[in-house]
C-alpha cells in the first residue's frame, strides 16, 4: 500500500488510497472541543500505527514510531448553525479538503482531523486516514475507539498487537508463512489457466473497467458463511467467485 500511494501521481487516483471517515456526535452529548482533543491525543497514543513514519533509509523501507509529538487538528466553527444545524455538509467539505493533499508518509503521520463545532459544540469529528497504514476493518475499529474515547474519556481494554510488535513478528514466523505461501503459488501457476473463459472479441481500452452489484441477500449470506467458517465475508465472497468460475469452466483451480 506504501508503494501505491507513493507512485499514484494522479489526484483522482490517490483518492482511493484515503479514507475519509466522520463521527457525528448529538447536542446532548454536550462535547466541548478540548474534550474532542483529549480524545484524539489519546487515541494517537493508542494505537502506535497512527504516529508511524515510514522512510526509506539503504535502499529498505522503515517504520519509525514516534513517543510523542503534534498531531494539528483543524477546528472549523459553523458561523451560521441555522445553515447546517449538526455540521454534516461542513463535516463532508472538510473530509474532502483533508483527503486532497498527498500524504508526505516520511514527514507527517498518516492520520488527518478535524473537528466542526455548532455553537461551541463539537457536533462532527472527520479523520482521514492514508490507506498505507490503515484499511476498511481498521478505520471501523480506530473510529469505535475514538467514539469511546469521546463520550468516556478511557478505554478498559488494551488495544492489542502494536506495528512495531507486528513488524518484528514479520521477520519471524510471518516471514516463514510468506515463503510458504510464495512457494505454493509457485507451484500452483503452471496449472492455473491464462483466462477463465474464451475472448470474445478484441480487449477492451483501458484493459480494466468498473463495475457494481448491490445484493442485500448477497451481502446477508456472505455473513453468515464468513461466521460459520471463522473468516471474513471478504473471504467468502471470494471463494464464492472461484467456485462459480470454475464451475462455469469445468476446472477444479481458478487462479
Amino acid at each position: 500500500m506504501w508503494r501505491s500511494v507513493e507512485e499514484f501521481a494522479s489526484p483522482a487516483a490517490y483518492r482511493v488510497l484515503t479514507l475519509p471517515r466522520t463521527l457525528a456526535f448529538s447536542a446532548r452529548a454536550d462535547i466541548a472541543v478540548l474534550r474532542a482533543l483529549r480524545a484524539v491525543g489519546a487515541l494517537v497514543a493508542r494505537h502506535e500505527s497512527l504516529r508511524t513514519r515510514v522512510r526509506p533509509r539503504n535502499g529498505e523501507l522503515r517504520q519509525e514510531a514516534a513517543s510523542a509529538g503534534r498531531l494539528p487538528v483543524l477546528v472549523h466553527a459553523m458561523p451560521r448553525p441555522a445553515d447546517d444545524p449538526d455540521g454534516r455538509s461542513a463535516a463532508a467539505a472538510l473530509a474532502a479538503r483533508l483527503a486532497e493533499p498527498r500524504f508526505d508518509h516520511a514527514a507527517e503521520w498518516p492520520l488527518r482531523v478535524a473537528l466542526v463545532t455548532v455553537e461551541d459544540r463539537v457536533r462532527q469529528v472527520v479523520a482521514v486516514f492514508s490507506h498505507s497504514t490503515v484499511d476498511f476493518h481498521a478505520a471501523e475499529i480506530v473510529l469505535r475507539d475514538l467514539r469511546l474515547l469521546v463520550l468516556r474519556g478511557a478505554l478498559d481494554a488494551p488495544p492489542g498487537l502494536q506495528s512495531l510488535d507486528l513488524a518484528e513478528r514479520e521477520r519471524g514466523v510471518e516471514r516463514r508463512r510468506s515463503e510458504r505461501a510464495v512457494a505454493y503459488w509457485m507451484r500452483q501457476f503452471s496449472g492455473v489457466p491464462a483466462f477463465v473463459a474464451d475472448p470474445a472479441g478484441p480487449g477492451l481500452a483501458p484493459r480494466h473497467g468498473r463495475g457494481s452489484l448491490v445484493s442485500e441477500a448477497a451481502h446477508h449470506a456472505a455473513r453468515l458463511v464468513a461466521a460459520r467458517h471463522g473468516v471474513s465475508s471478504s473471504t467468502a465472497l471470494l471463494a464464492a467467485i472461484a467456485a462459480a468460475v470454475t464451475a462455469d469452466s469445468g476446472r477444479t483451480a481458478a487462479g
